[in-house]
């Protein structure tokens, strides 16, 4: 898919001229298109993953096992999107964090919070 800026005009949050590529904890949000509910659905008891949504479950953790210098933190698959965060290592055992990582754990579950009553005030009552 081409980038198109008619459609694809979302403002960038990137810091300017940052080297991304670099050790850091960094926040990770993935979008299904159009906001399509592929992942898997909301139930009384949690999440229950499509095979889509396992599929972003299981590659989220193969990215560590086949990298290195990534390590994974908390992680959430949620029907339309998916959150994590993902740390990348300089391997001298020094982590440079421009935001901590309790904070970002806390979006995490602000975000499933949200959405988990979303979906519930969504869902036609019984």
């Amino acid at each position: 898919m081409t980038f198109d800026p008619m459609l694809d005009h979302r403002r960038s949050i990137r810091v300017p001229g940052y080297d991304y590529s670099g050790s850091g904890a960094y926040y990770v949000t993935i979008c299904t298109r159009d906001r399509q509910q592929l992942f898997g659905r909301i139930t009384a008891d949690g999440m229950e993953l499509s095979a889509f949504g396992q599929v972003v479950k299981e590659e989220w953790f193969r990215t560590a096992a086949i990298r290195p210098r990534i390590r994974l933190d908390v992680s959430v698959v949620m029907p339309n999107h998916f959150h994590g965060i993902l740390v990348i290592e300089d391997g001298r055992g020094t982590l440079p964090c421009s935001v901590s990582v309790d904070r970002l754990q806390f979006c995490i579950r602000t975000s499933l919070t949200h959405s988990t009553e979303l979906s519930a005030r969504s869902r036609p009552s019984r």
